[in-house]
């Protein structure tokens, strides 16, 4: 089903967010290489009390300069980059979630 193939560019209601939001990534634009963005691996870990895990939501924020923050959190206002949902084919019990993105 290509519902769980591809990542979904969704407007996701805060609401829906069923946990709270982990930095799993952070890149300085002053310093970043092209390399560091085509191929990267970061490890997360955070607790779930929901009945069960459909998916994960990603957004990014990015501070323009000290204090001046760009956010596509749901908890943010809208932005033309909405969110990114990468929805999982089996749902995910209650608990620890621990996983690797590359």
């Amino acid at each position: 089903d290509s519902l769980f193939q591809q990542p979904l560019v969704r407007d996701i209601p805060k609401e829906c967010v069923l946990g709270e939001g982990s930095k799993i990534l952070e890149f300085d634009a002053h310093t970043v290489l092209a390399s560091d963005v085509r191929e990267f691996s970061a490890n997360f870990e955070f607790e779930v009390s929901a009945p069960a895990v459909h998916g994960f939501v990603t957004w990014f924020d990015c501070e323009l300069y000290p204090g001046v923050v760009l956010s596509t959190s749901p908890a943010a206002p809208g932005t033309h980059w909405k969110q990114t949902c990468l929805m999982l084919a089996d749902p995910l019990p209650p608990g620890k979630i621990v996983g690797k993105v590359s």
